[in-house]
This record gives C-alpha cells, structure tokens and sequence, in this order.
C-alpha cells in the first residue's frame, strides 16, 4: 500500500500544483506542476499504471478547478445541491478521461529511448498530444469552458513569456510548458545534470523571445496607432436575481439612467456597457434607450449596449446581442453571440433538446447564435466577444483577420463574482489582445474590468464589486498578425504522421 501511495503521490501534487496554477494564474507553478507527473510516469514501464497516473492527474485537477460548481450550479439551477455535485463529478470524470487518453495514444506511438535524440522527439511528442488535445478540447467544448483549461493560461501573468502566443496563441505556451516540464523531469529522474541544460535553454528561449516581441510590437504599434479613444465604463454591480428579475424593472432603469448621467458627464467617446446589462429585447424605439440618447447626443457620443435581439418576433427566442448606437440612439449595428454556454444559454447535444439548467429555461427563454460580423466604428472595425467567447482564441483570430483595430469584451460574472472564474476571464482577455496585437477594453459585470494594451501591458484594472463609472482610453491600431492556427496545423500533422507509422509498422519506431 505504501509503495502505491509513493507511486501516486507526485501525481496528485502535480495535480494540485497544475490546478493551483491556473486559479491563481501563477506562471511560477506552471513551469514545475506536470513534472511531478512524468517523474511518475518514468518509474514505471507498466503501461496500465501509467495510464491510471493519467487519469488521476485529470481527477484531482478537474476537481480542484471545478469545486465551484458546487455551489454555483445549486444557485443557478435554483434546486437541489446534488444538481451541482453531480456537474463537478462529471467534468472531474472527463477531464480524467482525456488526459488518460493523452496518455494512452503517447505510449503507443513514444519511440523507444535509447538516445537524447530520442528523448527529445518523445518530449516533443508528448507536448504535441497536450497541446492538441487541448485545442481540442476549446475547439468542440467551447461552451463548456470548465472542460477545456489550457496550462498556457497561467503563463498569461509573465508580460514576456505571453509574447510568445503570438506566433502559435496559447497551445504554443502549454507546448513550452510540457515540453519543458517533461525534459526537466527526465533530468531529475536520470540525477543527469547535464540534460538539466535542455529545459534551462527553453526556459530563457522563451524570455528572450518574448522580450524581443514585445519591443517589436511597441515598435510597430508607434507607426500604427490612430487616435485614442476615450471610454467609459459604467460598472453597475448587479445581481443576476436582479437584473432578471421583473419586480425590479423601475430600480433597474433608474440605476442605469444614474450611471449614464455619471459617465456622459466626463464627455467620453464612447460608453461601454456589460453583457446583457438590459435584459429585454431591443425594439427601434425602445424607452431605455431613447432615454439614454437624450443626454448622449448632445456630448456626440456614442454607447455599446447588451442587451437581447428577439428571434421571429418572439420575446422568448433571442440573440444574446451588443448594439452599437449613434449618440442619437440609433441602432448602427449589432453582434450576437456566437458561442453559447451549454447547459446554461443552450441544451446539451442539441439546441432543441431540453438537457438545460433552470434559469433562462425556466422563464422559457432559448439563445441561438446570429450576427458574427465586427462591427463598423467610427474609429474602425471593433471585435466584440461576449463573455465566454474570451476564452476562444480562434473566434479573436478571425477577428483579427477581418482588419478590427481594437476589441471589446462585454461579460457577465455576477454567477461566478466569489470565484477564480474572474480573474481567468480577464487573463484569458490578456492572451487574446497579445494573440491579435490589439487593445482590449472589458466591461464584465461582477468580474473584472479594465484595458490591456496590444502588446500585454494591463493598463487598467477593477474588480467592480461597487456601482461605479471608470473612464479609460485605448488606442486602435493597424498592426498584423500571425495566424496562430499554423501551429495547430503543424501538431497535428506531425502527431498524425507519427500515429499512422506506428500502427502501419505495429511498434514503435526506433532511433539509435
């Protein structure tokens, strides 16, 4: 019993670390966690076993970063705490099976090692399978973000080592970090100092060439950058029982009306309100709105409003929608949502299905994703992402190649305001403006709100608990990106090749 307890222990620690990593975004831990992982691994040759280590690393780190189910999804589902159990168990449960998986598909397709050149192809092997599974795993789980953390998340709080997304976004951070944890691993596995100097070199690779880029992109923003844009931020701090609840409708419109008349006051550019912020549907001569115009058109400003789009004419099938108004209230265009959160905004499998929490469903409210498009600015093209939709590199991407010249994040966490879940929204924001070299300004109701620059730098934080108005500037710019999804294209091409020799063969290829 002792011996398996000594076999497990360095995975639950590197499972605890990994987890710890990401809720207190610590890039630190990040560069240590999974070796405890692969040091276990390289004890045993039993595959079995190193497949249980696999999925043990992915129970203990699911279940640690998913404990705020628990009490969120009893909140929200307005019933049973064993509603909330029951999610927390389930995401523990998959996410154990994936990196079981992962582990699984390296041990069938790993060469044999019997040289360093080996053991580097079988790192790299085993950092492209991470790094994969998890763009995977954004890909197709999108609307469930709790089953698809990326380690590279934590590297998000070192200004030079996030550079990095830039070539390859956040798969190529945890592709470092595996790459290096795995090496370092095999180094104090082996007591060999000197394969110690492989991980050392990654290690200061990944500053210096995330300190180059951050000067080139200073650099080339200079050249690019038209004029800044003054916004302001009303944090109105609100409930999600009061926000949907219909009792409150008059202090609602009263507590916006204050907070538009305290931001118009300081004569921004634009007013940029937070996901949702009005939970009824738009119609061309709503009341709320025409109030809000009366003081905005005559400062010439122009506001950013969440609020729904009805479907058909329905007021219970809807666009979860930003609308960009003209200061004299005119709708001047419109995103919708594009990636809806499974079980809260749509049902699970189909969005004609009924497997949904209560809440929106309840109220017989179903979202359905609309218009993609940026939207046309005066001072350019903006990128708008909807809450979750923070989280999805390869939605900012896209953006980034229809031309936007800065990007918005529009949020709602007043679900998740006593949890982590704010700060990964705001470093996930991070990621996304060094990943499209743009500013991006957040209004996230109950979360955290502020500006990053394009090349990383928090310019402005709040962590709005209180009704407030904040005013920031941001500066769109012309600059162009990398296309990060070659990167993608790479992992899977040479994982695929390496797979298909080794089941065309039946064993693993070897190098002398």
């Amino acid at each position: 019993m002792w011996d398996n307890l000594k076999n497990w222990l360095p995975i639950i620690i590197g499972a605890v670390l990994s987890a710890v990593s990401l809720i207190c975004v610590n890039y630190l831990l990040g560069w240590l966690a999974t070796s405890f992982l692969f040091y276990s691994l390289f004890k045993t040759t039993n595959s079995r076993k190193q497949i249980i280590g696999g999925l043990l690393f992915g129970f203990v780190s699911a279940a640690i970063l998913n404990s705020w189910m628990i009490t969120v999804v009893h909140r929200y589902a307005q019933g049973s705490i064993l509603i909330g159990i029951v999610c927390w168990m389930v995401s523990a449960i998959l996410i154990s099976l994936i990196y079981g998986l992962q582990i699984f598909i390296f041990n069938k397709t790993k060469l044999v090692q019997k040289s360093t050149v080996s053991l580097y192809i079988n790192a790299t092997l085993m950092a492209s399978l991470w790094a994969l599974a998890e763009w995977i795993r954004s890909e197709f789980l999108y609307g469930m973000p709790w089953l698809s953390y990326s380690i590279g998340i934590s590297q998000s709080s070192n200004i030079y080592i996030v550079q990095n997304a830039v070539i390859g976004g956040v798969f190529l951070l945890s592709f470092i970090i595996i790459l290096f944890n795995y090496l370092l691993a095999f180094a104090v596995y082996t007591k060999k100092i000197k394969l110690l100097l492989g991980p050392v070199a990654i290690l200061l690779s990944s500053f210096i060439i995330g300190f180059f880029l951050y000067q080139d992109l200073n650099r080339k923003v200079k050249g690019s950058t038209s004029n800044k844009i003054r916004v302001a931020l009303p944090l109105a701090s609100l409930p999600p029982e009061t926000i949907w609840d219909e009792s409150n409708g008059n202090q609602l419109v009263q507590n916006l009306l204050e907070l538009n008349k305290k931001a118009v006051q300081g004569r921004p550019d634009l007013i940029l309100w937070s996901e949702t912020i009005v939970p009824w549907t738009y119609l061309p001569n709503d009341d709320l709105v025409q109030e809000i115009s009366k003081s905005t058109l005559r400062d010439s400003i122009h506001f950013l409003l969440g609020m729904n789009t009805s479907i058909n004419g329905s007021s219970d099938i809807i666009n979860n929608s930003a609308y960009y108004f003209s200061p004299g209230g005119k709708a001047l265009g419109r995103y919708d949502k594009q990636k809806l959160l499974t079980l809260i905004e749509k049902p699970l499998f189909s969005s004609t299905g009924n497997l949904i929490l209560p809440f929106l469903s309840n109220s017989g409210i179903k979202v359905f994703p609309g218009e993609s498009k940026p939207l046309e600015t005066i001072w350019g093209k903006a990128g708008i992402l909807i809450c979750n939709e923070s989280t999805i590199s390869t939605l900012s991407e896209s953006f980034a190649e229809e031309g936007v010249s800065f990007i918005v994040n529009m949020g709602n966490d007043s679900w998740f305001s006593k949890n982590f879940i704010t700060k990964q929204h705001f470093y996930n924001c991070r990621l996304r403006a060094v990943e499209t070299r743009k500013d991006l300004v957040i209004n996230n109701n109950l979360g955290t709100s502020g500006v990053i620059r394009a090349n990383g730098d928090i310019s402005k934080v709040y962590n709005n608990k209180v009704s407030s108005v904040q005013f920031v500037d941001i500066y769109p710019n012309t600059v162009k990106t990398i296309k990060q999804s070659y990167f993608i294209y790479f992992l899977f091409i040479a994982v695929s090749i390496i797979v298909l020799t080794t089941f065309l063969t039946g064993k693993p290829k070897q190098i002398n």
